[in-house]
């Protein structure tokens, strides 16, 4: 078996680029965003945070919370 070559972000040039009107720093409502069980999420990872980035696959893709961390 052949061994994967890269990392994680390999191959998302054009996955994770913003309009230039998105790009700049998190907005303070959406980083304090409240979450409730059961809520329904769209995935969208924000490409200026580098920490907390799930991985590629699930970009895009809408999921239902079924449980909550507060950090």
């Amino acid at each position: 078996m052949v061994t994967r070559m890269g990392t994680r972000q390999r191959k998302t040039r054009q996955k994770f680029t913003k309009h230039y009107r998105e790009r700049g720093k998190l907005s303070l409502s959406q980083y304090f965003q409240e979450l409730q069980v059961g809520d329904k999420v769209n995935l969208k990872i924000n490409s200026n945070m580098q920490t907390g980035q799930f991985y590629p696959r699930f970009h895009g893709m809408t999921k239902m919370l079924r449980s909550y961390l507060a950090g």
